[in-house]
C-alpha cells in the first residue's frame, strides 16, 4: 500500500458518491473531488497530512493568492514531490514504513492489535456500542484484520488524537519507552476545537488552509518552518535535532510521531509505545487549526483553548474568526482572508473525559462578510450573550417550578448538589439545541449590518423574539401543568422566566 499511488483516501466525488483515491489522483484530477468522507477526528488528521504535503512540496505559499496565480506550476510541484518521495509513503516498507519505526523491539510477550489504532472499533479495554469483534490474546480468534486503507487513515488519526495515560512499551536502539505518564497526542489536548476553511472542492479546501510562510515564521520563530517527519525521521530517542524538528516546527508537528509504532507483517498486530512529547498551548504555540483566547479565571487572565466541553461551537464563532496575534485568536489560516469577505468554516473536535474518548463532533457554518470584521463579531457576541442570559433565566424558572412543586427540594439539593446540575443540564441542552436550529435568523441580522437602520432593527427584533419564544417553549416542554399542584408551580416558574423580559 503506497499512499502516493494506491487508492486509500476516502472522498466524495462531484455526485456525492464515496470512493477511494490515491494522493496522485487527488491532485492530478483535483476538479473531481468535493470533500473527504471521514469521521471528524479523522478529517482533522488527514487534512493536517494533506496540508503538510502541499506546503512541503511548494515550500510556501508566500502569499495565499499563489494558488490562483500559479495553479499549474503548483500542481506540477506537488506531483513531482509525490514521485520523488514515493517510497516514504509506503505503508509497509521493510526499511522505511510510513510513520512507523522499523527498528522497534518488543517488550514483554503481549502483542497489540492493529484495531487499537481505530477508536471506533472494540479492542481490549476499548468497547464500543455496536462493535464487539475486537480481539485480545485471551480470546479466540485473538486478532482481526483491517483493510490497508483503513489502517492508513487510522494510523494518521491515532498519531494526532491518541490519549495519554498507561501505555505499552517498546525498545528503540536499546532504549525503552515509558509505561506511565504518557502525554496526549497534540490534537487531543483539552478537547480543542479545530476549524478549517471550506471550499467547493477538496483540493481548494486544502490550499485555503495552508499558512503563509510569513505567518508561520511569526508564530513559530525564524527556524519554525521545519520539515515533515518523513523527510527527517529521528534515528532514535536521543536524536535531538530531528526530534526538535518533529515537535517544535510547523511542518514537523502537522504529522506528529506521538507514538512509536511498527505494524507487523500479519497486519493484525503491532508494536506500540510512547513517542515524542509535543508541547501544547498555552506553553507552546496553539495548533494552526485551534483557537486560543484570554479568559478571566479566579480573577486572573489566562490563555485557554476553545474546546467542545463547555459550549456548542456556534457560541464561540466570534472568537474563532478573530485574526491570530501573539498566539491568541482563531486558526492561522484565517489571517489570509480579507475583512468583509464571507466564507464557510468547518469545526471539528474529539470530546474526551480524562483518558476516554466520548464523541466526535463536526459542524459547518457560513460566516457572513459583515461578521468578518470587528463590529460584526461584536454584534454576534452580544446576541450570543443575550441568549446565554435567557438560558440562565430559564434555569432559574425551572428551579422555582421545582421548589414550588416540592418544598423539600432545597434540602435535597444541599445533600446532593448533582440534582440542581441535572436540572440545569436538561434546560441548557433543550434550549441551545433549539437556538442552533434558528441560527439563520441571527446570521440574517448580522448580514444586515450597514443597511438601512429600519431593516437592521426589524431583523434584530425577529432574532430576539425567537430567543424568547424558544425559552418559553423549552419551559413548557420541561415543566408539566397537568394538575393543580403542577399548575401552581408552573405559574410560579413562568413569572420568573418572564420577569423583566423585554423581547418575547
Amino acid at each position: 500500500m503506497n499512499l502516493a499511488t494506491d487508492p486509500w483516501l476516502p472522498v466524495l466525488d462531484r455526485h456525492g458518491e464515496k470512493t477511494l483515491i490515491s494522493l496522485t489522483r487527488l491532485f492530478d484530477e483535483d476538479h473531481l473531488w468535493k470533500d473527504l468522507s471521514l469521521y471528524p477526528h479523522e478529517r482533522v488528521s488527514v487534512m493536517r497530512f494533506l496540508i503538510c504535503l502541499v506546503q512541503a512540496a511548494i515550500q510556501g505559499p508566500d502569499d495565499i493568492d499563489d494558488f490562483e496565480d500559479n495553479a499549474e506550476t503548483i500542481k506540477a510541484k506537488i506531483l513531482d514531490y509525490l514521485n520523488d518521495w514515493k517510497r516514504s509513503f509506503h505503508l509497509f516498507d521493510a526499511e522505511k514504513p510510513f510513520l512507523q519505526i522499523s527498528g522497534l523491539e518488543q517488550v514483554g510477550k503481549e502483542l497489540n492489535a492493529v484495531t487499537k489504532l481505530n477508536s471506533t472499533l472494540s479492542t481490549g479495554s476499548n468497547p464500543t456500542l455496536f462493535d464487539h469483534g475486537g480481539g485480545s490474546p485471551e480470546k479466540e480468534p485473538p486478532f482481526r484484520p483491517m483493510e490497508d486503507q483503513a489502517i492508513a487513515v487510522s494510523l494518521l488519526t491515532f498519531l494526532n488524537f491518541s490519549l495519554g495515560g498507561l501505555f505499552p512499551q517498546v525498545k528503540w536502539n536499546g532504549k525503552q519507552t515509558s509505561k506511565s505518564g504518557v502525554n496526549d497526542a497534540p490534537c487531543a489536548s483539552q478537547s480543542m476545537l479545530h476549524a478549517f476553511i471550506r471550499q467547493e472542492t477538496l483540493v481548494k479546501t486544502i490550499f485555503a488552509n495552508t499558512v503563509t510562510k510569513e505567518d508561520v515564521l511569526a508564530a513559530y520563530g525564524k527556524d519554525g518552518w521545519g520539515k515533515p517527519v518523513w523527510e527527517w525521521l529521528p534515528q532514535d530517542l536521543t536524536d535531538e535535532n530531528a526530534i526538535k524538528n518533529a515537535t517544535e516546527t510547523y511542518l514537523g508537528r502537522l504529522v506528529p510521531l506521538s507514538r512509536l509504532i511498527r505494524i507487523n507483517d500479519d497486519r493484525m498486530t503491532m508494536l506500540m509505545g510512547e513517542g515524542f512529547k509535543y508541547p501544547v498551548a498555552p506553553a507552546f504555540q496553539p495548533e494552526p487549526t485551534a483557537t486560543q483566547v484570554l479568559k478571566t479565571i479566579n480573577n486572573k487572565q489566562e490563555r485557554v483553548l476553545l474546546n467542545i466541553k463547555a459550549k456548542s461551537p456556534f457560541r464561540e464563532l466570534h472568537s474563532m474568526t478573530v485574526r491570530r496575534n501573539s498566539g491568541n485568536g482563531g486558526p492561522l489560516t484565517l489571517n489570509s482572508i480579507p475583512e468583509n469577505v464571507a466564507f464557510d468554516i468547518l469545526v471539528a473536535a474529539l470530546k474526551r473525559e480524562q483518558a476516554s474518548e466520548l464523541d466526535s463532533v463536526e459542524s459547518v457554518y457560513h460566516i457572513p462578510a459583515t461578521m468578518n470584521c470587528n463590529h460584526g463579531r461584536e454584534v454576534y457576541e452580544k446576541e450570543i450573550q443575550l441568549a446565554e442570559s435567557t438560558s440562565f433565566r430559564l434555569t432559574r424558572s425551572m428551579e422555582q417550578y421545582r421548589k414550588t412543586l416540592d418544598p423539600a427540594w432545597e434540602e435535597m439539593t444541599k445533600k446532593n448538589r448533582n440534582l440542581r446540575q441535572t436540572l440545569n443540564n436538561k434546560a441548557f441542552a433543550l434550549f441551545w439545541t433549539r437556538v442552533e436550529g434558528e441560527l439563520p435568523s441571527l446570521f440574517r441580522y448580522v448580514e444586515s449590518l450597514g443597511k438601512e437602520s429600519q431593516t437592521v432593527d426589524e431583523l434584530q427584533a425577529v432574532w430576539r423574539k425567537t430567543v424568547g419564544r424558544i425559552a418559553r417553549e423549552s419551559y413548557e416542554t420541561l415543566c408539566g401543568n397537568g394538575n393543580s399542584r403542577q399548575l401552581k408551580a408552573f405559574v410560579a416558574g413562568l413569572n420568573v422566566l418572564e420577569k423583566d423580559t423585554k423581547h418575547e
